[in-house]
């Protein structure tokens, strides 16, 4: 109700940051487990109430049951959720090009995209063998589903829920350079793999390489934040894992 001077003089700062909290949530699914993490932010001016900046950006990390038959229909549940995800940043840009609103939001927030991105997805058990397959696979389900479980207890605990999607989130948000520079690194990492043709499939090598290659294209479209080195308080992009 208080106008953006009112409150940016009762703060003695000099601009504010507005933010809708689209998706965070932990999904455990036993076969796969997501975790979603996605927001869209805005940096008004104090003393004009103009915006100076706006962006979004979403992350999902996920937990896949590896192996048989189980492993086969997680590896499915995950593509589709890695094209559902695909499809919708992509209506998002459209939209956005359009000049039309990529969701209900308020104010100006309702045309700022933020299109998904993706931790390394974290791979449980092995591929089940000899008499006893059907016991071993049950114990890669039965494994997958106390991972996910477990991370959710641990960050609970700790006061930290989805913290590593969330500390990707901000940084691509806060530091989209930086990021794409690791973003970079890792996909050569990928693709040496896939030239050495060592542990995963080509196919799946193949498949992570064009998510990564998307996602850069999409990073390098993020806005910075317009302000000076040390301006704002955040982690920076050394601690962001390789």
């Amino acid at each position: 109700m208080a106008t953006v001077q009112q409150l940016s003089a009762a703060l003695g700062v000099d601009g504010l940051v507005f933010g809708v909290l689209d998706d965070f949530a932990t999904k455990n699914f036993g076969l796969l487990t997501e975790k979603r993490s996605r927001v869209r932010l805005s940096f008004v001016n104090a003393s004009s109430g103009s915006q100076m900046w706006a962006s979004g950006a979403g992350v999902i990390g996920r937990i896949r049951v590896i192996g048989g038959t189980a492993g086969k229909v997680a590896a499915g549940f995950e593509a589709a959720s890695r094209l559902e995800a695909a499809r919708e940043s992509a209506e998002q840009a459209q939209k956005i090009t359009g000049g039309q609103s990529a969701g209900k939001l308020p104010g100006g927030l309702d045309i700022v995209p933020s299109p998904w991105f993706t931790i390394p997805t974290v791979e449980i058990g092995e591929e089940p063998t000899g008499e006893d397959k059907a016991k071993k696979e049950g114990g890669n389900v039965a494994g997958g589903l106390m991972v996910g479980l477990g991370q959710q207890l641990i960050e609970k605990a700790a006061g930290k829920p989805l913290y590593q999607e969330v500390r990707l989130m901000l940084n691509l948000l806060l530091r989209p350079d930086a990021v794409a520079a690791l973003e970079a690194a890792a996909l050569q990492r990928l693709e040496q793999t896939l030239v050495g043709g060592r542990a995963r499939s080509r196919e799946q090598l193949a498949m992570e390489i064009a998510t990564k290659a998307a996602e850069m294209n999409t990073i390098r479209l993020l806005r910075p934040l317009p302000v000076g080195p040390g301006a704002i308080n955040v982690l920076g992009v050394q601690q962001l894992s390789p």
